[in-house]
């Protein structure tokens, strides 16, 4: 019985944790987040651990989680705002280049982003 129980969580933790890497949506990726953290609170009490697995629930899943959900509702995060971020319309990422280039290219995309904000309006 344990040790079916033991692969029923594991494998419910595996797969949450994989979707919270796969969703494109945040707080699809947090709903998701909360099935890993209530499949580790199982293993907890599979060990024995029912300290660790009341301190997951009531810190982990009632607290940061809480707090995750709070900013993102707070953030109000749209799928088409998400698809035209500044990174993919100058090409590149920040993180990819040395530090001494990244004010480099964030100057060139603000700029880009001018111009093309400029030539807009003169076209109206």
């Amino acid at each position: 019985m344990e040790r079916a129980l033991f692969v029923i969580f594991a494998v419910t933790a595996i797969g949450a944790a994989l979707n919270v890497l796969v969703r494109r949506h945040p707080l699809h990726s947090a709903l998701a987040l909360l099935v890993v953290l209530g499949a580790l609170t199982g293993l907890y009490v599979l060990l024995g651990a029912y300290f660790l697995a009341v301190i997951q629930v009531v810190i982990y899943a009632g607290a940061v989680l809480v707090l995750f959900l709070f900013v993102i509702m707070l953030l109000n995060v749209r799928a088409e705002e998400r698809g035209s971020s500044a990174v993919r319309t100058c090409g590149g990422s920040p993180f990819l280049l040395p530090r001494s280039w990244a004010w480099r290219s964030s100057l060139s995309c603000a700029f880009s982003r001018r111009t093309r904000v400029l030539r807009e309006r003169a076209w109206v």
